[in-house]
C-alpha cells in the first residue's frame, strides 16, 4: 500500500488547528435596557383565537 500523499503529521495538524485565545473571543456590547416607560400591554384571554 502506498503512502497518503494528503497525510499530514499530527504535530503539524494540531500547530494549524490551533486558534490563539484572543481570537476566540468576542466581546459583547453592554445589554440594553428598555426605556422606563416601556411596558408590555396586558392581553387577556392569552391573546390567541381559542383564548388559552
Amino acid at each position: 500500500m502506498t503512502a497518503n500523499p494528503y497525510a499530514v503529521p499530527v504535530d503539524q495538524f494540531v500547530a494549524r488547528a490551533r486558534v490563539p485565545l484572543v481570537d476566540q473571543v468576542e466581546l459583547q456590547p453592554e445589554a440594553q435596557q428598555p426605556p422606563a416607560d416601556w411596558s408590555t400591554d396586558v392581553v387577556t384571554y392569552g391573546g390567541d383565537v381559542d383564548g388559552e
